[in-house]
């Protein structure tokens, strides 16, 4: 018969911190557990003292070491970004256990990438300017579109949307930024950004169609412009956007991908008369040269005065009686080493590579770090050489 796991003595403070840090109900616990709300509640209120093993279950559950249950007091931690989901009242729901991992694991990525640049004696800032809500975000998207040197022609070059967000993210993290993708509900959010420490962070979901994840990258490109990480759930009809915040960051992140002295040079623009009545297979093939949706050729139609407002409205009201389909899913799915690199990118896992190389960090660093099996490793590095990811 096994031995009884013994009762210890913890905070219950500690333990409340972290599961509401995890974003994880007492519901939840208690179905982990096998056991009632009221056994949890009992051991947050220090009635009831815990037992090892369930301490070990907790910390699986809530992706904490075991050791930080038996700390004195809840442990100061970074804040869940800035909130600026644009979202009615009545669907705003407390972030959910994968979003908050999520948070979680790119504040501590960020650390770890501004520890390693501090070892290697590189320089953690961005090389990126500053801009604030007065500014023409016209003006600063053709400013930053020099700055990350992609021509038009190179973006309608691009084969597909896949080397389109490859090509991009590249060209961000030459700016010194991090750039991650990792799942999250997306109904949640489509990305977020971390701007109070360097070097700064932009995430986009993966659940996300990779059109709408490359303008969240430039959505939160804006954010890191101002200075004000947030987390976002923009609307893709780019027209619900409530706050000036948000407003900005769409119209910028429209503008660099759709500049405005582009699209009226288009093909299909030039041979239209009747821009309100464009086919919504014209439309499709201008999106699919500058790699965005249709949402987002639509609106920038609208911004530069190609159509009306109400045209713009208009079309918008029957796009939105048509349901939305999730993305599609593709094969088999990424093997270890792409989904390692496709997650936290070119420029993250060469610094820890490099890292590696010069001996500052060991194997199973590298290891954790890229939450990869060292037999994997090769692949990795192979795919960072090629500069490739999925």
């Amino acid at each position: 018969m096994p031995a009884r796991s013994p009762v210890v003595e913890i905070s219950p403070a500690v333990l409340r911190w972290a599961r509401e840090s995890a974003g994880v109900a007492l519901d939840q616990v208690a179905k982990r557990l096998n056991t009632s709300v009221e056994t949890v509640k009992r051991w947050e209120t220090g009635e009831k003292r815990p037992t090892l093993r369930t301490l070990e279950d907790l910390a699986a559950f809530f992706k904490r070491p075991l050791a930080a249950f038996f700390l004195p007091e809840p442990p100061q931690e970074p804040p869940v970004p800035t909130d600026f989901r644009v979202l009615p009242e009545k669907q705003r729901v407390p972030l959910s256990r994968k979003t908050r991992l999520a948070i979680r694991r790119t504040q501590r990525l960020q650390r770890l990438a501004g520890d390693l640049l501090e070892e290697m004696d590189l320089a953690k800032e961005s090389r990126i300017g500053r801009a604030n809500l007065r500014a023409s975000p016209e003006r600063l998207a053709e400013r930053e579109r020099k700055r990350l040197g992609i021509s038009l022609q190179q973006q309608s070059r691009w084969r597909d949307r896949r080397e389109a967000f490859r090509t991009w993210r590249l060209a961000l993290e030459g700016l010194g930024l991090l750039v991650f993708r990792f799942r999250m509900p997306l109904a949640e959010t489509r990305g977020f950004s971390l701007t109070d420490n360097e070097p700064q962070a932009i995430v986009a979901n993966s659940q996300d169609r990779l059109n709408p994840q490359i303008f969240t990258l430039f959505h939160e490109y804006a954010h890191v412009l101002l200075h004000s990480g947030g987390l976002c759930l923009w609307h893709e009809a780019l027209g619900a956007d409530t706050t000036p915040t948000e407003t900005f960051c769409n119209h910028f992140a429209g503008a660099l991908l759709v500049p405005s002295d582009a699209l009226p040079q288009h093909k299909v623009l030039r041979s239209h008369r009747d821009m309100a009545s464009l086919s919504e297979n014209g439309l499709a093939q201008i999106a699919a040269t500058f790699g965005v949706s249709k949402h987002v050729i639509w609106r920038r139609m609208q911004v530069t005065g190609l159509v009306s407002r109400k045209a713009y409205r208009t079309r918008l009201a029957r796009w939105e009686r048509v349901p939305t389909r999730p993305p599609p899913k593709h094969g088999r799915g990424p093997s270890p080493a792409q989904r390692s690199v496709g997650e936290r990118g070119h420029r993250f896992t060469t610094l820890v590579l490099d890292a590696r190389d010069r001996g500052i960090i060991t194997y199973r660093d590298v290891s954790d770090y890229l939450s990869v099996r060292l037999r994997h490793l090769k692949k990795v590095e192979s795919l960072v050489a090629g500069r490739s990811s999925r």
